[in-house]
């Protein structure tokens, strides 16, 4: 069935059908969301690192927004120990368009192309945490960002 954002049954069916496979695929709700549902995935192996898959779907709603411009979304984070979540990936966006099940099909190859990317990605030689690419240098860094400690303790009696 090609996926109508105007129609409600169509929207329902596409959020049932997608919290469905992401269940089934081993996510989790994840309690921290806003206002929408957002699904989450541990990556086994790297400690901090995990898949979230913002669905669309309000918090309080068992259907996706009717709106058709905005996209379900799937990014790889690294959850530093201040709470914060740094991006590993490049945010993939899934468009609501086509056939229910291509949708979310496309949405589960999304997440399984984040999985591996961060799983591949090579570790901090001082901490071990996984590393990201800067924007600012396009170089890898620590995702822990542990040279921000090194370089504080550096400074620290300069003065």
């Amino acid at each position: 069935m090609t996926y109508d954002p105007e129609s409600l049954d169509h929207r329902r069916a596409l959020a049932t059908r997608l919290v469905g496979s992401l269940e089934r695929a081993g996510f989790v709700p994840d309690p921290e969301a806003g206002p929408e549902r957002v699904y989450r995935r541990a990556i086994e192996g790297r400690d901090g690192c995990a898949i979230k898959v913002y669905t669309t779907i309000p918090s309080d709603g068992r259907a996706v927004r009717g709106n058709g411009r905005d996209a379900i979304r799937v990014v790889g984070l690294y959850f530093a120990a201040d709470g914060k979540a740094r991006p590993l990936s490049r945010e993939k966006r899934v468009f609501r368009v086509g056939e229910i099940d291509a949708i979310v099909d496309r949405t589960i190859d999304r997440a399984r192309e984040c999985y591996r990317h961060v799983k591949q990605k090579p570790r901090c030689s001082k901490c071990g945490a996984v590393t990201f690419v800067a924007k600012s240098t396009g170089r890898d860094t620590c995702a822990a960002l542990c040279w921000l400690d090194a370089r504080q303790g550096e400074g620290a009696g300069a003065w």
